[in-house]
């Protein structure tokens, strides 16, 4: 593992040491880890005298707008007519979960996959492939690391919060022993903790809340309790002046729930179309149940988008997951 990556590390330092400008995206409804990774790969090219672009087709919740640079994150079709001399994937399994950002991409430049999700076969020119990781921000402390990149206090709170948030406050069962080492090494060199809590975890406007309370009671229950699900309508954005972007950490809610085995929680985006987050807490392996979907992930946490309309979709998941609960 040490020598690919010491080979990998060595091609991308010649591809960055002869580029001037850069292109990094993340996959659609961004996340901690792909917003701190993005930005602090961004910041990285900077120093080094690089021009780097960060676009990604999703807005970025409400809860990352304190970290450092986030204004650099820009939206299709800023920035996609320009030429880029690579191209970085971050945090996607495949180049489709970058959303219209794939649209203004035609092959032609060389692409770097750097991703930690099971689901990601490898795509790129160069991959950075390590499903053992919490999330991307610990494969890029390492790259810098290898790369003799030193990271200033912006940067190492950038991934912090991306391995932070990815691990659910060190608390899911990626939390290893050297994500604890990655993280400390990030605290150790500045990293204000309690404000990352205060602003990821403790500024919940009222819609949220109000929002949580409908969440709360639209839990319900199959096989005896082993299965547990949440649903929201588009309604209950309209009615409660929130988004999709508010309920990050919202699939983690029935599985909170003493004796479920899988939680699922499913949120209507249009007509017939939902998205569709799972999480599991036993040995179950979500992101094979999400590929017969169309979709993937992690064992423990994957999602998908399914195209049918309420109760249908419920049917057919919550079925399958008995299917797969009772074999």
């Amino acid at each position: 593992m040490v020598d690919k990556l010491e080979k990998k590390a060595a091609q991308l330092s010649k591809l960055i040491d002869s580029g001037k400008k850069f292109l990094i995206t993340a996959h659609v409804n961004l996340d901690g880890d792909a917003i701190g990774s993005a930005l602090a790969l961004a910041r990285m090219l900077k120093k080094r005298g690089k021009k780097a672009r960060i676009v990604c087709d999703s807005a970025v919740p409400h809860i990352y707008m304190f970290l450092p640079d986030i204004e650099w994150i820009a939206h299709p079709p800023m920035y996609l007519d320009e030429k880029y001399d690579a191209i970085f994937f971050l945090d996607t399994g495949n180049r489709h979960r970058v959303g219209d950002v794939a649209k203004f991409l035609d092959g032609s430049t060389p692409e770097i996959n750097i991703d930690h999700h099971a689901s990601n076969r490898g795509f790129g020119a160069i991959d950075f492939l390590d499903y053992e990781a919490s999330a991307v921000g610990e494969i890029l402390a390492g790259l810098f690391g290898e790369l003799g990149w030193e990271m200033d206090l912006e940067c190492a709170t950038q991934l912090f919060v991306a391995i932070y948030t990815d691990t659910g406050r060190f608390s899911f069962a990626n939390t290893t022993p050297h994500a604890l080492e990655v993280a400390a090494k990030l605290v150790a060199g500045g990293v204000n903790v309690e404000q990352i809590f205060q602003e990821c975890y403790q500024k919940m406007p009222a819609g949220v809340a109000a929002l949580l309370a409908r969440v709360y009671n639209s839990i319900d229950f199959a096989l005896d309790r082993r299965i547990a699900y949440i649903h929201i309508a588009k309604k209950d954005f309209e009615e409660t002046g929130t988004s999709a972007l508010d309920t990050q950490q919202f699939a983690d809610i029935p599985r909170s729930i003493e004796g479920v085995e899988v939680s699922v929680y499913f949120r209507e985006e249009g007509n017939d179309n939902y998205k569709v987050s799972f999480r599991a807490n036993t040995g179950f392996d979500l992101n094979a149940f999400a590929a017969q979907f169309g979709g993937g992930g992690h064992p423990k946490a994957a999602g998908c988008t399914i195209h049918k309309g309420w109760p249908e979709v419920r049917e057919v998941v919550i079925n399958g997951l008995k299917e797969r609960l009772e074999a």
